[in-house]
C-alpha cells in the first residue's frame, strides 16, 4: 500500500488465474536453521588466515550462518574488535523474506545495525517485488536507508512499471516507508512524479490520499474524485472524497467507520453545492449503528435521507437505485431471552417518487412494540406460543390509529422416524383505536377475533438404489388450514397486502402479509420436494419442488380493490435446480394457472462454465401483464491475457434494452487495463445514461480509474468466482 503526498494508494490483488509469483527456490533461501545456528555464528570457507592482531581472512565459497540468515561471498574479512565482517565478490545475503546480491557488504551477523550492501539488487520472497540500490544501509535493527533505488513488482525479464527514487527510508518501528523525488514509469514512459511519498510496511492502515477515480456519464459529465483517507485510530477511520462532476459541480462525500467495545457503525454523507442543472443544494446521508447494551439487549439504528426524490437517479449510477421509491428510517431496541423476545421500534419512510399520492404512502410506526415467546412441552407434550404487537400508525393523510394484535397457539408435535405431524390451534385477536375518521361513518374501535386450525404433516424418505449411485430423498408435505369467515370491511388497512404466491407462502396460515386482514380458508396445501445428492461430497445436483393449494370453499376476505378467489385449485408452483459437475447449472421457477391454462410467471436461468476463466449466463423472466425480459451475460478469455465481458438485459414487452455493457480487459503479471462502456435506464421515467469506465492497474503498486469489479460482479453471475 503506497501513499502519495501523504495519501494511501490501496493495494491490488495479485493476478488470478495467472501464475505470476514463483515460489523461492533453494538458491533463494537460507538452509534450514539448526539449534546450533541460533546460538553460535557458523562459518565455512575453503581457506582461512588469521593475522597477529586476530583479524581473519576467509576465502573461497565463504558462508556465514546465524539465526536463520546466511551470508555468502568469495572473501570475508572479520574484525574481532568490532565483531563485523567485510565481504566482497559475489556477495549474497539470504533471509527467509529477502535475498540481496551486491559487490561488497559490511555485515554484523549478531546485529543488523550498521550493515550495508553496495551496488545491491534485492528480491522479495513472500510476494512479487524486486529492485536494486546503489547502497542499502541499516541504521539500526528497525531503520534501513536505500540510495538511488529502482523497484518493480513485475517478474524478471518483463517490461512494465518501475519506481525510481534517490532516497528511501524504511522504519519498521513506525511501520512506515518514506521516499523522496519518486518517479514512476510505465513501458519506459514517465507517468507520475511525487516529491514525497510514504507507504506502510505491513497491512496496517495509514492516513493519506487514495488513488483518484475518473469516469464519464451523460447525467453528470466527466467524473473525477480524489479520496483522502484518515486513520483516526485503530478502530475509527474516515474517508473524505472531493468529486468533480463537470455538468453538476463539486460534491464532497464523507464516510466514517467506527468499532467500539460494544458499538459499531458506518455513516455516509454527500453534499453537492448549487447543482448546475437544478440550481439548488443536494445531499444524501445514511447511518447504520448498533450497540450491544448487554448480552440480551441491542440497539440498532438504520437511517437514510435524500434532499430530493431524484438524487439516487442522478448520482446512484444503477438501475436498482433508480427504482427505489422510499427510504426507510428506523430505530430498534431488541431484547432476546431464551424463551421470549421483545422489539421496540420507531419507523418512518421518505417517499422519493412524488407521483405516489399521499393516501398511498406508507404509515409511520411511532412506536411499534412486538413480542413473542415459545414454551415447548408446557403440558403433556403440548407447546405454547404467544405473539403480540402494539403499534401506532400515523400519516398526514387518511385514517390513523393504534392496533393491538395477539395470537395464542397451542400445538402438539408428533415425531416418528422421519415423519412429523403438527396439529395446532391459534386464537387471533385484533383491536383498533382509530382517529381522523370524522365524516367517514366508521367505528372508532373495531375488533376481530377468530380461530385458526391447522394440521401440518411432513416426511422424509431416503433410498440409494446403487452403492455408488446418488442418494435419493423424497420430502412430501401436506397442510390443512381452516379459518372461518369474518367480515373485516370495517377494519382499516395500515400495512397489509396480498403477496405473490410462492413456495413459502404456500404453507402460511394467512394468505395476506400483515394482520389487518386474515383470510378465510378451508384448504389443503400440498407440496413435494425431491433431491439427488452425491454421496461422496454431499452436494445436491438435482432439486425439484412442486406444490399447490386445494380450496374447499370460496375465499371471501379481500383487501380494498382486491378480488375474492373462487378457483378450487390455486396456481401450480414448480422449482427445479440442476447442478452438473462444475460446468452446468440451471434454475427454473414456474407458476401455472390451471383455471385459464396459462403461465402466470416463469423464471429460467442457465449457466455454463466452459473453463476456469469463463462463464456464460442466459436468463428469462416473465410475469403475466407485467414484464417479460431476457438477460444474457458472459465473460471469457481471448488468449492467455485478454478478457471479453458483456451483458444485455432486454425488455421484450417494452422492446427496450434495460442495461447493456461491453468491456475488454488485458492482464499480465505486471499490469492490467480494463475498458467498459455501459448504457442503462437510469430513472423511473425511463431516461437513459451512458457511462464509460477505465481501470488501469500497476500490480503491487496501485489501481487508477473507475473500479469495474462491482459492476461486473453484479451484472455477470459467477464473475467473482473466476
Amino acid at each position: 500500500m503506497f501513499v502519495l503526498l501523504g495519501a494511501t494508494l490501496p493495494p491490488v490483488a495479485r493476478a488470478e488465474p495467472l501464475q505470476c509469483f514463483e515460489p523461492p527456490g533453494a538458491e533463494d533461501l537460507p538452509p534450514p536453521a539448526s539449534e546450533e545456528s541460533f546460538t553460535r555464528v557458523l562459518v565455512e570457507a575453503d581457506t582461512a588466515q588469521v593475522s597477529s592482531r586476530g583479524e581473519s581472512v576467509l576465502t573461497g565459497d565463504v558462508t556465514v550462518t546465524y539465526q536463520g540468515r546466511q551470508l555468502r561471498a568469495d572473501e570475508v574479512r572479520y574484525d574481532p574488535e568490532t565483531r563485523r565482517m567485510r565481504a566482497s565478490g559475489n556477495v549474497r545475503l539470504l533471509d527467509p523474506q529477502l535475498r540481496i546480491d551486491g559487490t561488497t557488504a559490511d555485515y554484523a551477523p549478531e546485529s543488523t545495525a550498521g550493515s550495508s550492501f553496495a551496488e545491491a539488487s534485492f528480491k522479495l520472497l513472500d510476494q512479487p517485488g524486486r529492485g536494486g540500490a546503489e547502497l542499502i544501509r541499516r541504521i539500526n535493527d528497525d531503520v534501513a536507508v536505500l540510495e538511488n533505488v529502482t523497484y518493480t513488482g513485475c517478474p524478471e525479464q518483463t517490461s512494465g512499471w518501475r519506481l525510481r527514487a534517490p532516497h528511501i527510508r524504511l522504519d519498521r518501528e513506525k511501520d512506515v516507508g518514506t521516499a523522496r523525488n519518486v518517479r514512476i514509469t510505465f513501458q519506459g514512459v514517465p507517468i507520475l512524479y511525487a516529491p514525497w511519498l510514504t507507504f506502510p510496511l505491513s497491512d496496517k492502515r495509514k492516513s493519506g490520499l487514495l488513488t483518484p477515480n475518473f469516469g464519464t456519464s451523460r447525467r453528470a459529465g466527466t467524473d473525477i474524485s480524489a479520496p483522502w483517507y484518515w486513520n483516526i485510530r485503530p478502530n475509527i477511520d474516515a474517508t473524505f472524497t472531493p468529486r468533480l462532476l463537470t455538468d453538476r459541480g463539486t460534491q464532497l462525500r464523507t464516510d466514517l467507520r467506527y468499532l467500539l467495545p460494544k458499538s459499531e457503525g458506518e455513516a455516509r454523507f454527500e453534499f453537492l453545492s448549487d447543482d448546475e442543472q437544478t440550481g439548488r443544494n443536494r445531499s444524501f446521508g445514511t447511518l447504520y449503528h448498533e450497540t450491544r447494551i448487554s448480552d440480551v439487549l441491542t440497539l440498532t439504528a438504520d437511517l437514510a435521507r435524500a434532499s430530493d426524490g431524484n438524487y439516487l437517479e442522478d448520482f446512484g449510477g444503477s438501475l436498482s437505485g433508480a427504482s427505489i421509491t422510499h427510504l426507510e428510517r428506523r430505530v430498534d431496541l431488541t431484547l432476546r431471552e431464551e424463551k421470549w423476545n421483545l422489539l421496540a421500534r420507531v419507523q418512518d419512510f421518505q417517499t422519493l417518487d412524488a407521483s405516489i399520492p399521499r393516501s398511498a404512502r406508507p404509515y409511520e410506526r411511532v412506536p411499534q412494540l412486538v413480542g413473542g415467546g415459545r414454551w415447548p412441552n408446557l403440558w403433556n407434550g403440548i407447546d405454547f406460543a404467544l405473539d403480540g404487537e402494539l403499534v401506532n400508525f400515523d400519516r398526514a393523510d387518511g385514517v390513523t390509529g393504534v392496533r393491538l394484535d395477539t395470537a395464542s397457539t397451542f400445538s402438539l408435535p408428533l415425531v416418528r422416524r422421519g415423519v412429523t405431524i403438527l396439529p395446532a390451534v391459534t386464537v387471533s385477536h385484533t383491536r383498533y383505536a382509530l382517529a381522523d375518521i370524522e365524516d367517514l361513518g366508521i367505528d372508532s374501535s373495531p375488533s376481530r377475533t377468530l380461530p385458526i386450525v391447522s394440521l401440518d404433516a411432513r416426511a422424509t424418505f431416503e433410498r440409494q438404489p446403487r452403492k455408488d449411485g446418488p442418494i435419493q430423498l423424497l420430502e412430501p408435505r401436506i397442510r390443512y388450514t381452516y379459518i372461518p369467515f369474518r367480515d373485516q370491511d370495517d377494519l382499516p388497512v395500515f400495512d397489509t397486502g396480498a403477496p405473490d404466491l410462492n413456495l413459502v407462502q404456500l404453507f402460511r396460515s394467512n394468505r395476506f402479509a400483515g394482520t389487518d386482514r386474515i383470510g378465510d380458508a378451508n384448504q389443503v396445501s400440498v407440496g413435494v420436494t425431491g433431491r439427488l445428492i452425491d454421496q461422496e461430497n454431499g452436494n445436491e445436483f438435482l432439486t425439484a419442488t412442486v406444490g399447490s393449494i386445494i380450496s374447499f370453499a370460496d375465499e371471501d376476505v379481500t383487501i380494498p380493490a382486491g378480488r375474492p378467489e373462487v378457483d378450487d385449485l390455486s396456481d401450480l408452483l414448480a422449482e427445479v435446480g440442476l447442478r452438473l459437475a462444475d460446468r452446468w447449472n440451471a434454475d427454473v421457477g414456474l407458476q401455472f394457472d390451471a383455471g385459464s391454462r396459462s403461465w402466470d410467471k416463469a423464471a429460467v436461468r442457465v449457466q455454463f462454465r466452459p473453463g476456469k476463466r469463463s462463464v456464460v449466463n442466459v436468463g428469462y423472466r416473465f410475469r403475466d401483464d407485467d414484464l417479460e425480459q431476457t438477460d444474457f451475460s458472459f465473460a471469457f478469455p481471448l488468449g492467455n491475457r485478454w478478457e471479453f465481458v458483456g451483458r444485455w438485459n432486454y425488455s421484450l414487452d417494452e422492446r427496450e434494452t434495460l442495461e447493456r455493457f461491453v468491456g475488454i480487459g488485458y492482464e499480465s503479471c505486471c499490469w492490467a487495463l480494463r475498458l467498459v462502456q455501459r448504457n442503462f435506464v437510469s430513472t423511473r421515467l425511463g431516461d437513459r445514461d451512458n457511462q464509460f469506465y477505465v481501470q488501469f492497474t500497476l500490480k503491487g503498486l496501485t489501481s487508477v480509474g473507475s473500479a469495474t469489479s462491482r459492476l461486473l460482479d453484479r451484472g455477470i453471475l459467477g464473475y467473482s468466482d473466476l
